[in-house]
């Protein structure tokens, strides 16, 4: 038990991170092997299964049914914070909350409904989210790491002008980025920035106002691998070769990431390891054994393929 979660998190090089508050997590031998269940578990998605958030969601999800299932936990709730039109809906978790059972969001919940579900703060912990870690256990991607090896990347490979695609200037995935340019002394133009939501149309979209530049960006930036794909796409249709005359990259490395044409460059998240950790959190929290939140940074690392 303990030492098959510490070797997952070696493998893929997760670590803890307590600057914000100079915490440190319960140490691992305090947690028992695998024992009776004082409560049960489930997930909340912040927003429903759509284009965009699925391929995000299933490894996640994955994550904590195995590793609630090898802990002895049985996942008996699974539910929506959301509809498509983003309206909430948590009486059905403040009620699953209530029984004393344990809830993993994934996405991070909004105004007044974040003051409501923070009243269960021991029972919660959030994954792949903005930062919550005042208030909650929280975990995300290591996006600064992530983005610096990106971009050290590219300006290696002799881009300076390089566009983004998708996010808005409250996104962490979107600053990090913005932050990696800065230590190379590029600052993109206002032409070069297109801010949107996560979706293929709109990714489609920027990029083809892209092209149609007096001068267009070398290397395209976008926040997500489906943007990714839809930039390709765009470029694709105007008659620019991907990456001889403009590179694309994209962030999460999915599952079609490797199966694109030409191949994704892009950054790696360990999204089953995520779920993983959220459940073991969650676990600690269960069982009292601590009591302050922690938050956690899981690994993002840059894979590159033929698309940059």
């Amino acid at each position: 038990t303990v030492e098959r979660i510490r070797a997952i998190a070696a493998k893929h090089g997760y670590q803890p991170n307590f600057q914000a508050r100079q915490l440190r997590m319960q140490s691992q031998e305090a947690l028992p092997p695998v024992q009776t269940k004082v409560a049960e578990l489930g997930y909340a998605l912040k927003v429903p299964n759509t284009q965009a958030s699925m391929p995000i969601h299933l490894p996640i999800i994955n994550g904590v049914e195995e590793e609630a299932t090898r802990l002895g936990y049985r996942v008996s709730f699974r539910q929506y914070l959301t509809n498509l039109e983003g309206e909430y809906y948590v009486d059905e978790v403040c009620a699953y909350l209530e029984q004393g059972n344990g809830l993993i969001i994934i996405g991070t919940p909004e105004g007044k409904e974040r003051t409501i579900l923070a009243q269960y703060r021991k029972n919660l912990v959030v994954a792949y989210g903005d930062l919550w870690q005042e208030e909650v256990d929280s975990i995300e991607e290591d996006d600064v790491t992530g983005n610096r090896e990106l971009v050290d990347y590219l300006v290696a490979k002799g881009h300076q002008r390089i566009a983004l695609i998708g996010g808005f200037e409250n996104d962490h995935r979107w600053r990090s980025l913005l932050a990696a340019l800065g230590e190379h002394g590029i600052t993109p133009p206002d032409q070069y920035i297109r801010q949107c939501e996560y979706l293929y149309d709109r990714a489609y979209q920027a990029a083809k106002e892209m092209v149609e530049l007096p001068t267009p960006p070398t290397a395209v930036c976008a926040s997500s691998d489906i943007m990714a794909a839809a930039a390709i796409k765009a470029l694709k249709d105007a008659g620019v070769r991907v990456p001889e005359d403009m590179a694309v990259t994209g962030f999460g490395d999915i599952s079609i990431a490797r199966s694109m044409d030409p191949p994704l460059t892009t950054v790696r998240m360990e999204l089953t390891l995520m779920g993983q950790i959220a459940v073991r959190l969650l676990q600690e929290r269960l069982l009292n054994l601590r009591d302050k939140p922690v938050y956690v940074k899981t690994p993002a690392k840059l894979v590159v393929r033929s698309s940059a």
